[in-house]
């Protein structure tokens, strides 16, 4: 192997040398390069992140898959799927903020649900604040309900503008409401988890 010698007493020669001053001038080189492609990498992700959408076209969208898996595209790739996108004219970097807090909020839901279904009857705060009471959460037809228990409820703001109806779990315990609140469909990604486990029935 034919090897230079510089007045450093380090080799200008090929990868393949082994003296240990070229290994190390090699070592040197190289980690200067990657730091430097790096800080130039995420230079370049800085300035995606700063731009700006400026009409319908460059928005971006948050959109749900028919397996119930969510996903970020550009309204070229929305191809139909339900979702939304932020108001253009801001900054990618808020607008991709605004998407990933729309995820978080929906997995604190679906968590809370969880806990709620599993619970059967617990104390529940009211759909619309104020005192707690029992109720029920529960799946049907892979709809989410919570069911306010008992027959004595009054007013102006009751779910299914205080229709009766007959609520049978899967264990066979049957509950009677006038107040029972609709949810959401269940994501077909958590339809394992969160199974039908009621029929209702309504009253005429």
């Amino acid at each position: 192997m034919t090897t230079e010698t510089s007045n450093a007493g380090v080799h200008t020669c090929s990868y393949a040398c082994e003296r240990r001053e070229c290994i190390r001038a090699q070592r040197d080189e190289l980690a200067a390069r990657m730091t430097a492609e790096t800080s130039k990498a995420r230079g370049e992700v800085g300035s995606i992140l700063d731009m700006r959408a400026t009409g319908v076209a460059d928005r971006l969208w948050l959109v749900s898959n028919p397996d119930g898996t969510r996903e970020i595209v550009t309204d070229a790739e929305k191809a139909g799927r339900a979702g939304f996108a932020p108001a253009f004219g801001r900054p990618y970097r808020e607008i991709l903020s605004d998407m990933l807090a729309s995820v978080e909020r929906s997995v604190v839901h679906w968590l809370e649900f969880q806990r709620a279904y599993m619970a059967g009857v617990t104390m529940t705060k009211g759909p619309l604040g104020g005192n707690t009471m029992r109720a029920i959460s529960f799946v049907s037809r892979a709809h989410t309900y919570t069911a306010y228990l008992g027959t004595h409820h009054k007013g102006h703001f009751l779910g299914f503008g205080g229709q009766l109806a007959k609520i049978k779990m899967a264990d066979g315990t049957v509950h009677e409401s006038n107040n029972v609140w609709s949810g959401m469909d269940v994501p077909p990604d958590l339809r394992k988890i969160l199974a039908d486990n009621a029929t209702i029935e309504w009253e005429s």
